[in-house]
């Protein structure tokens, strides 16, 4: 069964020219299944590369919180 949960991840980013870092939040969208082993597995069409499971649906959201920081703090060090 699928479920559409939208979870507030907060994202650091540093403002170079103020010398601080200044947290901003962004909503990002997942897309939970449990899956038929008992297990949550999250998704996200909004950022790619995006997988999390987890044995609850607090879990998973903590989870695919840590992976969309990581995902975007490693593509904003690409930028660079």
């Amino acid at each position: 069964m699928k479920t559409a949960i939208i979870a507030i991840i907060k994202i650091r980013k540093t403002l170079d020219f103020l010398q601080y870092k200044n947290i901003m939040e962004k909503l990002l969208q997942l897309e939970i299944e449990k899956l038929p082993e008992g297990v949550y597995l999250a998704t996200s069409d909004a950022l790619p590369g995006l997988v999390a499971q987890g044995e609850s649906l607090t879990e998973t959201l903590e989870i695919a919180r840590d992976v969309a920081n990581k995902l975007i703090e490693a593509r904003r060090e690409r930028q660079q």
